[in-house]
């Protein structure tokens, strides 16, 4: 399966889980999908939460998202926990191209966990290109190593109808 889409969707707690295993990953578990589309769905701040760590913890062990597509879903309560949680996770996705977070309930707060989540997936980018150059220098091989974080490969971002800035757009 390279794409899971869910219209119409109530997902709640293992709902979310799954979806974060599913195209997420993780350290143990291979990333199964690389298009999410959720769309026009009730997402409970448990289904968020939960589908923010499995999306967390696959871009930290290097299972990345290629296109997601969250619209008409709010993601647990506007600017919620949950909202703000997915926002950070998907901020660490560097293979990510299309990001379109319309009408998510992102809110302020989202939008600074979003920007967060860019952060440190340029830190964890950093760190990586950093050790794989010692390696490098170390068994004296002088390959070009680097590494690109924060969204590194992005060509398309929506982010509209989330009440972000101070006309709410």
């Amino acid at each position: 399966m390279q794409s899971l889409t869910l219209l119409n969707t109530d997902i709640r707690t293992d709902g979310g889980a799954a979806i974060g295993t599913l195209c997420g990953g993780g350290h143990d578990t291979p990333r199964s999908c690389s298009k999410l589309q959720i769309e026009r769905s009730r997402i409970s701040e448990g289904g968020a939460v939960a589908m923010a760590q499995g999306l967390r913890s696959g871009a930290i062990g290097g299972q990345q998202l290629v296109d997601v597509r969250i619209m008409s879903s709010v993601l647990g309560s506007e600017g919620s926990p949950g909202a703000t949680a997915v926002a950070a996770s998907l901020g660490l996705c560097r293979e990510l191209r299309t990001l379109f977070l319309v009408d998510a309930g992102l809110k302020d707060a989202g939008a600074v966990a979003f920007a967060a989540g860019l952060s440190e997936a340029a830190s964890i980018a950093s760190a990586s290109a950093s050790a794989a150059a010692t390696r490098e220098l170390s068994s004296g091989s002088n390959g070009g190593g680097g590494g690109s974080g924060g969204l590194g490969s992005l060509e398309t971002l929506l982010l509209h109808s989330n009440g972000i800035g101070d006309r709410g757009t």
